[in-house]
């Protein structure tokens, strides 16, 4: 079944935004009440920010931003692969070949289900 493209970027777009901030805060939430402790054991200096602390937000807001870029790399191609499609159908009609037709990829959109029928 095909959607609606637009609905379908932003409710990407949103669930990326969601997915990438939940890792980072499940991600710090253990790294603060699990690995802290047993990292530094030493109650005395807890209160203290330490460069192993900036190491991990970090790693944690790349693994974040990774998971968001996957996911929105792979919806970049599910809305590229039909336009590859019908701009190879038209470069086979313009070298002669008539017969040429637009494949639909499974899982495509409304819009390129359309150009694609419509080529």
């Amino acid at each position: 079944m095909s959607v609606n493209l637009n609905a379908r970027i932003t409710r990407t777009m949103v669930a990326l935004t969601l997915i990438a901030g939940l890792i980072v805060y499940l991600g710090l939430m253990a790294y603060l009440l699990f690995i802290y402790e047993w990292l530094y054991p030493d109650p005395e200096q807890v209160a203290v920010w330490r460069t192993a602390d900036t190491v991990m937000v970090l790693l944690l807001l790349a693994f974040g931003l990774l998971t968001a870029s996957g996911i929105g790399w792979r919806l970049a191609r599910r809305i590229v692969e039909p336009l590859k499609s019908v701009a190879g159908a038209a470069r086979r009609i313009a070298t002669g070949d008539f017969s040429a037709r637009a494949v639909l990829p499974s899982g495509s959109f409304r819009e390129a289900a359309g150009s694609a029928r419509g080529f």
